[in-house]
């Protein structure tokens, strides 16, 4: 009988559960805390021993044995964790080679800046402010409670031409009741979509503020939360703004409280910028400011905006300086910290994608060995770092109770977008695609297309908790008392549907990328099964659009559009067809679906149904794009023989 090689721990072994085999510690280990074994360590030592005589001379002179695994403080790098949230990551290939422990290298990150922009001050203090020399330790900001934040600037003692108080700030903040409001809002309508936030861990920071806030001083330096954590305050104005996009999109056109969340959108947008300049970002970034940065970008970007490109770029790069590309199992980080920084990470590979189909720019995380962070956990998030955490394997996770269908359709999600990625990676190869290519990756989109029809069947499944409270809900009364209301069921089974939907549309998506590049070759011929196959993705990426964007009972969820999921790939593979073969047995349907769209598509924008309009303005660009498919629809119209001045849709 031949001896087969073990890869897997002792533990995992055992548990027959999947291992990553990192060694040392695997990555279930370290989450579980438990002593990781590896059975074939003698025997790897022992091959690696007797190939190592083999080897160039060059290749032994750096006094490194070879049958002996390198240090695991510098495989994965060197993580500084700062005050106030704060962490800086550096590779191993130089600086985290400065100091044996890190003292001097600590010292060293404290007074660099990832954006070192000159002449940008801000003072938590109500009092004025010169900037700080360049030498200033950035440990002041989480040290608030004893002296005043001061930024670092390479020119000391020039007066800052940018100056917001933390009073000015918290005057602008509505009533405590509106922003229960508005949090309310953000839970039940943005945090499904953009899962960003721990919200036991913020919640629990969202009542200790209002307290605070109560009793603050304002003659005083701030103490409390806001010491200890100052970029809760970008966070929070960025939650507040985020619910009152989604409460603004919640109520008739007509009605007047629309004028009222639009005026307190701006205000707080405003607020929220004024205070990530208050916490030094980008300069000095923290994990907190860079979800405000996130979520407050992520419902202002236009996908076929250059600008969406631009506001990715520095998330990404921060993302990177701050260490998110490496999973927080390496740097021994509290499960939930390092579960926070997976959904971070994850959420900007994910914005990425989505954004490079219209600006026709490649993916800015191209290289897949540059991150090794784990996808997020579908647990709910009282159970995280829990001793449910890392136990509950594949099969056991699709019926367990303790999974949240918002994580389930994010790592949904997510897993498309690793698909796009690999798409992408090869159509902007220099590179002619072969048929071979093609294939393997039709194969691909074909085995993500079944995983992600189990996962909405799982989703289907799923029961929602609609009656008593959970858990966390059981040990944080105060919050009931604090929102005021509980979290709305019937919108979690909108969005039990809802999601269905957008991982459908998401799959169909990935068949468009990676038919339209072909439709205009030998393979996209009247006749060719590769036409009718994106035809009949195209149809379907349309149907379930309109059904999203219309349905009065989704519109919790139209704060959403244009967004990053407009039909503009599907709606020009449409007409490009209907204008190559106006009587094509698929064509009048494909009319018939681009009519219906352009019913959508208003003055200024996309509009929706029931009197319900989306403030989400298209750009300039974005109005330009729909209107040379208008252009392309006319004449496509009077090929086919038909007025284009009319719009043919049916009853």
């Amino acid at each position: 009988r031949r001896s087969r090689v073990i890869t897997s721990c002792h533990a995992c072994r055992t548990d027959r559960t999947k291992c990553d085999r990192i060694h040392p510690v695997c990555g279930r280990c370290a989450r579980r805390g438990g002593t990781c074994h590896w059975a074939g360590s003698a025997l790897k030592s022992a091959s690696a021993t007797k190939t190592s005589h083999h080897q160039q001379p060059h290749q032994r002179d750096f006094g490194v044995a070879h049958s002996q695994p390198l240090d695991e403080d510098i495989r994965p790098g060197y993580l500084a964790l700062q005050g106030g949230g704060r962490s800086r990551y550096v590779h191993n290939n130089f600086w985290a080679n400065v100091g044996h422990k890190g003292v001097e290298l600590d010292e060293l990150l404290s007074t660099v800046s990832i954006f070192p922009f000159p002449n940008c001050c801000c003072s938590l203090a109500p009092s004025e402010q010169f900037c700080a020399p360049a030498a200033a330790d950035s440990q002041n900001v989480g040290n608030a409670s004893s002296q005043d934040v001061k930024i670092p600037s390479p020119e000391p003692g020039i007066r800052c031409n940018r100056k917001y108080s933390l009073s000015q700030l918290l005057d602008a903040l509505p009533p405590q009741e509106i922003c229960n409001e508005l949090y309310q809002k953000f839970l039940d309508n943005i945090h499904p979509i953009t899962p960003l936030l721990h919200i036991p861990t913020f919640q629990s920071q969202y009542i200790r503020f209002w307290h605070w806030f109560q009793s603050w001083d304002r003659r005083k330096i701030p103490n409390g939360l806001l010491a200890e954590t100052p970029s809760f305050l970008p966070l929070l104005f960025a939650v507040l703004f985020a619910g009152s996009i989604a409460a603004s999109t919640d109520i008739p056109g007509e009605d007047p409280e629309v004028r009222s969340f639009s005026a307190i959108s701006t205000s707080l947008y405003r607020s929220h910028s004024q205070a990530l300049s208050l916490v030094s970002f980008p300069q000095s970034p923290t994990i907190y400011s860079l979800i405000a940065y996130l979520i407050a970008q992520n419902l202002l970007i236009r996908e076929e905006s250059l600008s969406s490109c631009s506001f990715l770029s520095v998330a990404l790069r921060i993302a990177q300086a701050m260490g998110l590309n490496r999973d927080g199992t390496y740097f021994k980080l509290d499960l939930i910290q390092a579960e926070i920084r997976r959904r971070v990470w994850w959420h900007i590979i994910h914005t990425d994608i989505m954004t490079c189909f219209p600006s026709g720019l490649p993916p800015l995380m191209v290289i897949d060995d540059q991150y090794d962070t784990q996808m997020i956990s579908e647990l709910k998030d009282e159970y995280i770092g829990g001793p449910a955490d890392g136990t509950i394997n594949q099969e056991e996770m699709q019926h367990s109770t303790q999974v949240d269908i918002r994580y389930v359709v994010a790592v949904g999600r997510y897993r498309i977008t690793n698909l796009m990625r690999k798409i992408l990676r090869r159509q902007f190869s220099v590179l002619p695609m072969s048929g071979k290519d093609i294939m393997t990756l039709k194969e691909a989109v074909d085995e993500q297309s079944t995983e992600t029809g189990m996962r909405i069947e799982q989703i289907a499944a799923m029961k929602l908790n609609s009656g008593g409270p959970s858990r966390h809900d059981q040990r944080n009364n105060a919050s009931s008392s604090i929102l005021g209301r509980c979290p709305d069921t019937s919108i979690a089974k909108v969005f039990q549907t809802w999601s269905q939907k957008l991982l459908r549309l998401l799959t169909h998506k990935s068949y468009c990328m990676l038919y339209q590049p072909l439709l205009k070759g030998v393979y996209g011929g009247l006749n060719s099964r590769l036409r009718k196959d994106a035809l009949c993705h195209c149809h379907a990426y349309v149907e379930t659009f309109l059904d999203m964007s219309t349905g009065p009972e989704f519109h919790p969820f139209y704060w959403l559009y244009p967004g990053t999921y407009q039909p503009l790939q599907a709606t020009a593979i449409l007409l490009d067809d209907v204008l190559k073969s106006p009587f094509s047995e698929e064509a009048q349907h494909s009319r018939m679906l681009v009519e219906k769209l352009f019913s959508l598509v208003g003055p200024h924008g996309i509009g929706l149904s029931n009197g319900r309009n989306s403030n989400r303005d298209l750009s300039p660009a974005g109005k330009e794009v729909w209107e040379m498919l208008r252009r392309l629809r006319r004449r496509a119209w009077k090929k086919a023989g038909i007025d284009p001045d009319m719009a043919w849709l049916d009853d």
